[in-house]
């Protein structure tokens, strides 16, 4: 995305946490038990060039800090092209918990997702991110959906 875009967005609309144009409702993600034991999103570092095989936590926690940060040359190192242009722009940096990575989907997404939940944000929001690739192949962020309450 780009910074004009996000400036635009930013001055339209004056508010601390994520803005849309239409907040629909929806469901909390049920993040269900974690398939894999998973280190505090925190202690995960995010190189430019990833050392493979990527870990799930570690391509879901480096995409969430690219969309917080708008680099698109992060994103792109952990997730498909542009795979953050749809979710909501960030006016100053939500906080958000990282809830783990489970088999088996999310309330919207298929397959293994990994997700992020709001706090203090109304609607409440849960990020998911559905990934792609394996354990030996590494992982990948292929679709991520904002998920509101």
């Amino acid at each position: 995305m780009s910074a004009i875009r996000r400036r635009a967005a930013a001055s339209a609309c004056a508010v601390v946490v994520l803005v849309t144009a239409a907040c629909g409702p929806g469901q909390a993600a049920d993040a269900g038990p974690p398939a894999e034991t998973s280190p505090p999103s925190s202690d995960i570092e995010c190189p430019m060039e990833p050392t493979d095989p990527v870990g799930a936590e570690q391509a879901a926690t480096c995409v969430y800090r690219a969309w917080i940060a708008d680099d698109e040359t992060l994103e792109s190192a952990y997730g498909a092209q542009g795979v953050t242009d749809e979710l909501p722009f960030v006016a100053a940096e939500p906080e958000m918990t990282f809830n783990g990575c489970t088999e088996g989907g999310g309330t919207v997404l298929t397959g293994l997702v990994c997700s992020w939940t709001g706090v203090d944000i109304e609607p409440d929001v849960t990020l998911e991110m559905a990934l792609s690739g394996s354990a030996v192949e590494g992982f990948r962020v292929a679709e991520v959906e904002a998920v509101r309450s």
